[in-house]
């Protein structure tokens, strides 16, 4: 059996007109491909996962699972985050906060470029809730912006995670430097007043790479 083994490199140059170039590179170690307008497409989602549940309480938590690392050459036009995250709750009024960070720690020690307050607040009723968030990419360069959105829904309708049925928001985050290397961009949360519960399920996933 024969085996191919192929090394990890850094972003070529654009090929010629009508051509691609596809190559492992070397954060990711994924396979991607670069065409004739510069553009690149990793094969395969980045990805993440949690694997266990996490607790919450009353302090900020990175939501383990949620961090996601960028390939190195960088984001592009349209690169999309995309998180869900399943919660259960068995206490707590005040309403979550989630943050969108980026860095290179893959913790709240890096920066918060958005954030959204629920805008509903919770009763402490016992509930379930999904989040479905998304963070893409508008411009790039020293300053870059994601359009930083939520949509949650819940079991109860009217208590519980919230006294909606769902919550809908966005915001535009604060621009940064989409070149630097070793971005990993995630989330973090603060379910804030008597917050008791779990984050029951992360995956995330970066494409459009």
């Amino acid at each position: 059996m024969a085996d191919i083994v192929l090394d990890t490199q850094s972003a070529p140059s654009a090929p010629s007109a009508g051509t691609i170039v596809v190559y492992p590179e070397t954060t990711t170690l994924q396979m991607v491909s670069r065409d004739s307008n510069g553009r690149y497409q990793t094969f395969g989602d980045v990805a993440n996962q949690s694997t266990t549940a996490q607790a919450y309480t009353t302090s900020e938590i990175y939501v383990t699972g949620s961090a996601l690392t960028v390939p190195a050459h960088g984001l592009q036009v349209g690169a999309r985050c995309s998180w869900r995250v399943v919660a259960t709750k068995t206490a707590g009024t005040g309403a979550p906060i989630w943050r969108l960070y980026k860095g290179t720690l893959g913790t709240t020690g890096d920066t918060i470029i958005g954030t959204l307050t629920q805008a509903s607040a919770p009763t402490s009723v016992a509930d379930t809730a999904i989040y479905d968030i998304q963070a893409v990419l508008r411009n790039t360069g020293a300053a870059g912006v994601m359009l930083f959105s939520l949509y949650m829904t819940h079991v109860l309708q009217i208590t519980g995670f919230s006294q909606l049925p769902a919550n809908v928001q966005q915001v535009a985050a604060t621009a940064f430097d989409t070149t630097a290397s070793g971005l990993i961009i995630g989330l973090s949360v603060n379910y804030q007043t008597a917050g008791a519960g779990n984050i029951e399920q992360v995956t995330a996933k970066l494409d459009n790479c």
